[in-house]
C-alpha cells in the first residue's frame, strides 16, 4: 500500500508542476503564495446565509458548507449517506484489520476524510467562501460515492427482497425527482433546493440565501419583454445587476441595464418609472428577478443640456460633471467611442453612514458601476450620460472611469457641502497655514479660498494633546496624543473656489492641537494652537513662584502651572522639558527605571496657549510621591 501511494503521490506532484509553468521559476515559494492567497483570499464579496450578509474574506461561520449541502443536496443522496457513513464507521469499528486488506473499507475512509478534511480546513484556515458552496462543489463527488456505499449495503445485506426491491425504488425514484427538477427550474439548476429548506412562503429563498449567482435566468425573461415590445424602450432589473445585453438581437441593442431607475438612454429622457408591465421570474415561489418596462419620451441633445447642465460644472476631468439635485451628467465634447471603453465607478459617501444597506456600512461608502456604451453619443459627437444618486443625504461622490485593470481618470465633488455659521467665519482664526481654521463648538472648520486641486486631494494630519492625558486611547496614551488623518472630503468638500471641511474634535477637554497636511514625506505644512487654554486660580497666581527663570513655575496641588507675561512667539514657540525625579524609583513607568527619572517634553499650546501676551501652560504631575524636578525650554541647538 505504501509502495502504491507512494508512486501515486510522486506521480500527482509531478504532473501538478509540470501542468502550471507558473510554478517552474520559484517551486515552493510561489506554491506557498498560492496557498496563502486562496486561504485568505481578500475578495470583498457579501454573501447572503439564513438572512445575513456575510462578508467574505471574513471566513466562513462553522456551519456554513454543512448547511448549504443539507438543504440543497436531494434527501435520498443525503439519507444514503448517512447510513454509508454509520455503515463504514461500524465495519471499520467492528474489523479495523479490513483497513489494511483493501476490501472497500480503506477506500470509504477515504472518501469519508476527502469529504471533511476539506470543510476543517476552510473554517480554520478562515477562507473566502461565498455565493453558495461553488467554491466546494469537488464535495459532492466522495458525498455521492458514501452515498453508493450505502445504497450497495442495503442491497448487499438486507434479507427481505422486499426491503431490496424498495431500496431500489427509492434510488430510482429520487434520481427521477432530480431530473424533474432540474428540467422544472431550468435555466437557474444552480437555484436548487430540496424539501428540507422552506421552499412555499413566498420569497422565502430570496430573503435568506443566494440566488442564480451566474444570472443564468435574467435572459429569459428579459428576452420575453424584448420580443412583447419591439418599439424602443428601456427595462430596469430590480433583483439583478447584470443585463447580459450582449445576447440580444442587434435591433434591440439600445437596451440599456442601470441599477436605478435612469434619466437618460440614447436621446430618450424619463422622470418616472412606468409598470406598464411588469415581468417576474420566479422559481419555487420566489422571486428571482422583476424586470419593469419604462415608458420614453423622446428628446434631442439642446433639450437634455437645458434640462441639466445648468451653471458650472462640479468636477472636470477628461469629462465634465453637473450636479442637478440627484442627478449626475457626465458630458464630453468631441468624444470618440475609445473614450467610452471600460465603465465609470460611482463611490458615494452618505453623510450619515446609517443610511447605507447592511452589504455597504461595512466599507462607509455605496458602489454604483454603470457602463458607458456607444449608444449614448449623439450625432454631433457628444457623449452624455446621466445616473441619479440614491435618495439619502450624501456627502460627496468619487467617481472613476476604468478600463481593465487601467484607471483612466477619476474626479470628486461634494454634494451636500458642510453647513457653516458666518458667524463662526467672521471671528478671528485659531491659526492660518495654507488653510485657515475656526473653531466651531465641537469640531475645527477648516477653510481656503480660493482652493487648488492639490490642496482638495492632499490629506491632513491633526494631533490632539489632551488636558489630562489619562483620557486618550490606551494606544495613545504613552505617545500623549491623540493621532488621527482624514481627507478633506472626509469633513466636506469644495464649493466653487472654496474648500470646506468640519472635522470634530474628541469629546474629552483638548488643550491644543497641531494639524496640516501630510504626504509620504510628512508634514507639507503645519501649525500649532492651543483650543482650549488652561484656566488658573488666581490665588495660585498670588503666591510666590516655586522657581522663576524665563518662565515663573508655580505649584497647583498636582499640577505645575508655567506663566510668563510679555510672552514672545519664540518664548511659546520653544518646546519645554520636564525631568521628575521620584522618592522611590521603582515608581516609575517600566522603560523609565533605568534614566531614575521620568521625562515630558511638550510645547506650550498642548498643555494652554497664549492670549493677550500672556502665556500659560497647566502640566500634570504623576501619581506617585515625586521629591523634585527641573525643567526648562530647549530648542535644535540644545538647552535654552
Amino acid at each position: 500500500m505504501l509502495l502504491t501511494g507512494g508512486g501515486f503521490a510522486l506521480a500527482a506532484l509531478l504532473t501538478f508542476y509540470a501542468s502550471l509553468p507558473a510554478l517552474w521559476a520559484d517551486p515552493l515559494g510561489q506554491f506557498a503564495e498560492w496557498f496563502q492567497t486562496l486561504s485568505n483570499h481578500p475578495n470583498p464579496q457579501f454573501n447572503l446565509f439564513q438572512g445575513e450578509w456575510l462578508y467574505g474574506p471574513d471566513g466562513p461561520p462553522f456551519e456554513y458548507i454543512p448547511v448549504w449541502i443539507g438543504i440543497t443536496t436531494p434527501p435520498v443522496v443525503l439519507l444514503l449517506a448517512a447510513i454509508g457513513v454509520i455503515w463504514l464507521l461500524w465495519r471499520v469499528a467492528r474489523r479495523p484489520r479490513d483497513v489494511w486488506r483493501g476490501n472497500g473499507s480503506r477506500f470509504g475512509l477515504l472518501l469519508l476524510v476527502l469529504f471533511v478534511a476539506p470543510i476543517i480546513a476552510i473554517v480554520v484556515n478562515g477562507s473566502n467562501i461565498h455565493s453558495g458552496w461553488r467554491h466546494v462543489y469537488f464535495l459532492y463527488a466522495p458525498l455521492m460515492l458514501i452515498a453508493v456505499f450505502g445504497l450497495y449495503w442495503i442491497l448487499s445485506s438486507v434479507r427481505m427482497r422486499w426491503m431490496r426491491a424498495g431500496a431500489s425504488v427509492l434510488a430510482v425514484a429520487g434520481v427521477a425527482v432530480m431530473i424533474v427538477s432540474m428540467m422544472r427550474i431550468h435555466p437557474v439548476q444552480d437555484s436548487y433546493f430540496n424539501t428540507i429548506v422552506d421552499r412555499t412562503t413566498p420569497d422565502y429563498l430570496l430573503s435568506q440565501y443566494n440566488l442564480d449567482h451566474w444570472n443564468m435566468g435574467y435572459w429569459r425573461i428579459l428576452r420575453k419583454a424584448v420580443e412583447e415590445h419591439q418599439e424602443q424602450v428601456l427595462f430596469t432589473s430590480v433583483w439583478k445587476f447584470h443585463a447580459q445585453k450582449h445576447f440580444l438581437p442587434e435591433e434591440n441593442r439600445m437596451i440599456q441595464y442601470y441599477p436605478s431607475p435612469p434619466v437618460f438612454s440614447n436621446g430618450f429622457y424619463t422622470s418616472h418609472l412606468a409598470s406598464i408591465r411588469n415581468y417576474i421570474d420566479r422559481i419555487y415561489n420566489n422571486t428571482i428577478y422583476s424586470i419593469y418596462r419604462t415608458s420614453l419620451k423622446n428628446m434631442d441633445s439642446e433639450e437634455i443640456i437645458r434640462l441639466a447642465l445648468d451653471g458650472e460644472p462640479v468636477a472636470t476631468s477628461v469629462f465634465t460633471i453637473y450636479l442637478r439635485q440627484k442627478m449626475v451628467v457626465i458630458v464630453k465634447q468631441d468624444c470618440s467611442p475609445g473614450e467610452l471603453r471600460g465603465y465609470f465607478r460611482f463611490q458615494i459617501y452618505p453623510v450619515d453612514v446609517s443610511d447605507l444597506s447592511g452589504r455597504d456600512k461595512r466599507n462607509g461608502l455605496e458602489l454604483i458601476d454603470v457602463r458607458p456604451g456607444g449608444n449614448v453619443m449623439d450625432a454631433s459627437g457628444r457623449c452624455a450620460w446621466v445616473v441619479l444618486l440614491p435618495d439619502y443625504p450624501i456627502a460627496n461622490v468619487l467617481v472613476r472611469q476604468v478600463g481593465g485593470l487601467e484607471l483612466l481618470w477619476s474626479a470628486r465633488f461634494a454634494v451636500t457641502p458642510p453647513e457653516i455659521d458666518p458667524a463662526v467665519l467672521a471671528k478671528e482664526p485659531l491659526a492660518s497655514g495654507a488653510f485657515d481654521i475656526y473653531r466651531d463648538g465641537g469640531a475645527l472648520v477648516y477653510v481656503r479660498e480660493p482652493c487648488a486641486n492639490e490642496d482638495v486631494e492632499a490629506k491632513f494630519g491633526i494631533d490632539v494633546y489632551p488636558h489630562d492625558p489619562a483620557d486618550l486611547p490606551s494606544d495613545h496614551q504613552r505617545g500623549r496624543f491623540d493621532v488621527r488623518t482624514f481627507s478633506i472630503w472626509e469633513g466636506g468638500g469644495r464649493v466653487g473656489d472654496r474648500c470646506v471641511a468640519v472635522v470634530s474634535l474628541p469629546d474629552y477637554p483638548v488643550a491644543g492641537v497641531r494639524t496640516g497636511q501630510v504626504d509620504e514625506t510628512g508634514w507639507r505644512w503645519s501649525v500649532e494652537f492651543a483650543v482650549t487654554p488652561a484656566e488658573v486660580d488666581a490665588a495660585v497666581l498670588a503666591r510666590e513662584p516655586l522657581a522663576s527663570a524665563v518662565f515663573d513655575v508655580h505649584r497647583d496641588d498636582d499640577a505645575l502651572v508655567y506663566v510668563k507675561e510679555g510672552c514672545t512667539e519664540e518664548e511659546a514657540g520653544a518646546t519645554f522639558f520636564l525631568h521628575v525625579v521620584p522618592v522611590d524609583v521603582e515608581d516609575l513607568p517600566a522603560h523609565r527605571v533605568e534614566h531614575g527619572f521620568d521625562n515630558l517634553d511638550f510645547a506650550l499650546w498642548q498643555r494652554g496657549g497664549s492670549a493677550g501676551g500672556c502665556c500659560v501652560a497647566v502640566v500634570p504631575l504623576p501619581d506617585y510621591p515625586i521629591l523634585s524636578a527641573s525643567t526648562g525650554q530647549y530648542d535644535e541647538t540644545g538647552n535654552r
